[in-house]
This record gives structure tokens, sequence and C-alpha cells, in this order.
């Protein structure tokens, strides 16, 4: 097991003792999804750190995760006044960011499908690529789950020579996190 895998692994494990731990303390199984943006960013600039010989390969999805953690209103909440805040809501910032974050995700879901080794799993990562446009721009968000398990599916099953492939499984454990934590508490 590589040292992303086992990364990714223990962020998993960990959100999952968590959410159990708030299942016996208050009943629900809640996981802390609103960190998942904060989550995938510190984790993408270590696995990228790791892999940083392969330099675009590293440089999009730390862009990716950069302003997947800028496009979350909860860290601006945690951390700006509530005059700084009703400021910020006013302009495009956050706006910008997620289009920002999604067209850096579209560049990065296709430099990965580029880089696998079989045309079927390029075009299988491709479909991913497609519902995730469909499904971000319709703000279809709680759908999410299913162009990172294609991709995430498609790069486990025929990953490219870079180990940041791994990061596209982390995406889905961490949706998967939100979609759970839905279900589980409705």
């Amino acid at each position: 097991m590589t040292r992303e895998s086992k990364t990714i692994f223990l962020v998993g494990l960990v959100l999952t003792v968590y959410a159990l731990m708030i299942l016996t303390q208050s009943g629900g199984f809640v996981y802390p999804y609103p960190l998942n943006p904060a989550i995938f960013f510190v984790i993408t600039l270590q696995i990228s750190f790791w892999n940083r010989e392969s330099k675009i390969a590293a440089i999009l999805p730390s862009i990716t995760g950069l302003f997947g953690m800028l496009s979350a209103p909860f860290l601006w909440e945690s951390s700006l006044s509530l005059d700084q805040l009703q400021y910020l809501y006013q302009t495009p910032i956050i706006e910008w960011c997620k289009l920002l974050f999604s067209l850096s995700m579209i560049i990065w879901g296709g430099y990965t499908a580029f880089h696998q080794k079989k045309r079927f799993f390029q075009f299988v990562s491709l479909i991913g690529i497609i519902s995730f446009i469909v499904f971000y721009f319709l703000s279809i968000y709680h759908w999410l789950i299913l162009p990172y398990g294609i991709i995430s599916a498609s790069t486990f099953i025929s990953p490219s020579k870079k180990n940041l492939d791994k990061l596209w499984v982390l995406l889905f454990i961490l949706e998967m996190t939100f979609v759970i934590t839905i279900l589980f508490n409705r």
C-alpha cells in the first residue's frame, strides 16, 4: 500500500471514528462534512508535495483543492466577522471561486483521463467528467458522488503512472460522508 493510499485510508478512518463518536454521544450519525473542502485541500497539498516531480499533475489537484476550500461558505463563516461576511456575500468572490473550482476540476479530470493507460477507462473517466459538469452546473450537488465514484473507480482499475489518481478516491470518500450524513439524519 502506497503512502498516498495509507493517507486516504487514514482520513476515511478518522472521519468514520468521529461519526461513530457523535453517534454514541447524541444518537445521530454525522460526519464533519462542512470541513471536507479543507480536508481535501490539506491532503491534496501533502500528496502533491510527495509527487512534486510531476509538476502539472501535482499543481492541478492543489489548485482544485484551493478553489474548493475558498468556495466553502462554512470556512468563511468560521473565520470572518458578521460585517465582513455581509460584505463578502455582496461580492461575487465565492461564486467566482465556485466557477474556478468547477473549471479546475474539469481540467484535472481531463488530465487524469488523458493519462490513463487504457482507452476504455479514458472513456469512462470522460463520462464521469461530463456527469460532473451536468450535476455541478445544474446545482445538484448531492449527486456529485456519482461522477466522483465513476472517476475514482476508473482510476483505481486503470491507474496512470502518477499516484495523484488516488485523490479521486479521497473526493469520493468525502462526498460519501456528505451523502451518508444527509441520508441518516433526515
